[in-house]
């Protein structure tokens, strides 16, 4: 069905809509874009067929460009003519400095139970019995994180210790945070979604610090 702004009903298994109107239509004719995620067989599998933008998690470069390959090779042998895009789900804690990102970093757990830092050692908390293959892969991804959870050099952890879900971060000065970033696009990633904490004022941080560079970077690179 065609977006429309005029009167329609619709009979479906969940929803069942009687002269509904859609008032503001998507910028695509066709409908909005659909951004996809999943780590599991199955969810590649979806994403391979119908994804437009296939979402995923902060991880190690090298699990980022296996992930992606694995999808181009799913994308191929559905015999897809449109082109699939992929993007990152990721946190930034960006500093005029190194030095002062990993401050700001490691103040963000300051007075986190140090139980709980403790049992986030292990890949077995919280919660055993999810079964979300993306949040195993986070939980994994801590658990052998180094005694300032850090990953791999500026991909951080410690987010995942107090929230479930995207839980990693990329931390550093606002050039290495660029730098970071340009290197996910050399691995095919176009699509982000970042943020950071306390939202807003991340945002304008983000925004007036490393956004300009990774647009300066980019142009440079190409």
């Amino acid at each position: 069905m065609l977006p429309t702004t005029n009167p329609f009903d619709y009979e479906g298994e969940f929803y069942q809509l009687h002269q509904t109107r859609l008032e503001t239509l998507p910028l695509q004719p066709s409908g909005p874009l659909f951004y996809f995620g999943g780590a599991s067989e199955m969810a590649q599998q979806v994403g391979a067929e119908f994804a437009d933008v296939y979402l995923m998690w902060g991880e190690a470069q090298q699990q980022l460009a296996d992930r992606i390959k694995q999808m181009q090779q799913l994308v191929t042998n559905c015999g897809r003519r449109k082109e699939v895009r992929y993007g990152l789900r990721i946190n930034i804690v960006a500093r005029p400095t190194e030095i002062e990102a990993k401050e700001t970093a490691r103040e963000m757990l300051a007075k986190v139970c140090p139980k709980v830092l403790a049992k986030a050692r292990t890949t077995e908390f919280p919660n055993t019995k999810r079964e979300s293959v993306g949040q195993s892969r986070q939980w994994e991804l801590r658990g052998n994180a180094d005694e300032d959870w850090y990953v791999e050099p500026l991909l951080w952890a410690g987010i995942s210790v107090v929230r479930s879900g995207a839980g990693m971060a990329i931390v550093g000065s606002y050039q290495q945070v660029a730098e970071r970033l340009l290197d996910y696009i050399d691995l095919g990633i176009t699509v982000f979604i970042l943020s950071g904490y306390p939202h807003l004022e991340e945002c304008e941080n983000v925004g007036r610090n490393v956004l300009p560079l990774v647009r300066e970077g980019y142009l440079q690179r190409k």
